[in-house]
């Protein structure tokens, strides 16, 4: 056992491979340390420290023992990070795996990841990892700049059929932190599912996306899918309904018609809009009148973090007011002006209907109200401009009469 001369336990079996040899027995083990290879259909690509793919191929420093060469299982550790070959831009982390070479033993604890096609006795043979954690691409930080954390998931297994696997986390990136190309953007939900290195029913990505105009978020959907060594990102966002505008003060309300694209360019991923719909634009404050102007339609309104919406614009902040026009008569509640006012008339003065005070003349022309009285309004602009990722200023432009009925 070991070397005789040195005294028992003296030899470092940690590093390289040893014979245990008994004097009566003959062989009694192997203790082995070795580094395994992984071929190119494999479904795994190493990666430097950096993420960016190596040639030559993903590997484990493995260590075990053995006196029968088909009965042994090794601890290993990931020479690189790496991949999945239909995955790039995911680097995949693990601190320790188990490499199975028995038909009579399996690694401790083993769980077979769903859909898993292989033996799953004893009879299972391969690479398997319980506890893995996968790194989101560069395109996907938060506002300081930094990376989001990492995805963690557990059962991988890599046999003579290719990887199985599957990834389902939630609330990855939140709303309030994340950005995409300085937009706020959250990832809610990912799915990844692998059986045997074919991707089942796509790779999906759910969560919101905010205008810098707005407070609300946008639901989108993403099918992920690999192309010439690059992951294609398909979003679909249905920008639609009700907005909150805090720097307008207003309510914006989008048409079916709008449309938010995301794409990947040459900086990365880009955002463009093009929005179509209505705002409306209540001021209630203290001390001040209250200024109501509703049904201001706009078409157009353009924005992009690009320097603008042709392609391949470079990084930056793009906004188009696009075309604005001015409603008719405001419809208002009963009530609300003086008294014999009926819903879905028009607003005509403030509400101090008296002998003294009779209500002003109305013409069926408002275009708003302050504190009761008529606004007549043209040459209506919003003004929006990006001064940081979390600074922003905003403001309204326009030409207001206001009619006293006299």
């Amino acid at each position: 056992n070991g070397c005789p001369a040195a005294g028992a336990g003296a030899v470092d079996t940690s590093k390289g491979t040893y014979v245990y040899w008994d004097a009566a027995g003959g062989l009694n083990a192997v203790s082995a340390n070795a580094d395994l290879q992984f071929g190119s259909g494999s479904g795994i690509v190493a990666v430097d420290k950096n993420d960016n793919r190596l040639t030559t191929p993903a590997a484990i420093h493995a260590r075990f023992r053995f006196s029968n060469w088909n009965d042994w299982v090794a601890t290993a550790v990931l020479n690189n990070d790496f991949e999945l070959a239909g995955l790039p831009g995911f680097p995949i982390h693990s601190a320790g795996l188990f490499y199975d070479h028995s038909t009579q033993h399996n690694p401790p604890g083993i769980a077979f990841p769903a859909g898993y096609t292989g033996a799953q006795d004893l009879s299972f043979e391969g690479l398997y990892i319980p506890s893995l954690s996968m790194s989101l691409p560069g395109s996907f930080q938060t506002f300081s700049g930094s990376a989001p954390g990492g995805v963690n998931f557990s059962n991988f297994i890599l046999d003579n059929g290719g990887v199985t696997t599957s990834i389902d986390a939630v609330n990855i990136l939140d709303l309030s932190t994340g950005s995409l190309g300085g937009w706020a953007f959250s990832i809610d939900k990912l799915s990844i599912s692998v059986v045997q290195n074919n991707f089942q029913n796509g790779m999906s990505m759910t969560g919101k996306i905010r205008l810098p105009v707005s407070s609300d978020g946008l639901a989108y959907t993403c099918a992920l899918n690999s192309a010439d060594g690059n992951v294609n990102y398909q979003f679909v966002v249905q920008p639609s309904g009700e907005l909150t505008v805090p720097l307008w003060l207003a309510q914006l309300n989008l048409d079916p018609n709008s449309s938010l694209v995301i794409s990947g360019d040459m900086t990365g991923l880009s955002v463009k809009t093009h929005l179509n719909g209505s705002l409306g634009i209540t001021i209630q404050q203290s001390g001040m009148p209250k200024v109501t102007l509703p049904a201001l339609s706009f078409q157009d309104m353009a924005m992009a973090n690009r320097a603008d919406t042709s392609a391949g614009a470079g990084p930056g902040f793009y906004f188009s007011p696009g075309k604005w026009s001015l409603g008719g008569g405001v419809p208002i509640p009963a009530g609300f002006t003086s008294a014999g006012v009926m819903d879905g008339e028009v607003a005509s003065g403030p509400n101090i209907a008296s002998d003294h005070f009779p209500s002003p003349f109305d013409d069926g022309s408002s275009q708003g109200t302050v504190a009761g009285f008529n606004l007549e309004l043209s040459d209506f602009q919003p003004y929006f401009m990006l001064k940081s990722m979390t600074e922003a200023e905003a403001g309204v432009y326009f030409n207001v009469k206001i009619g006293i009925g006299f």
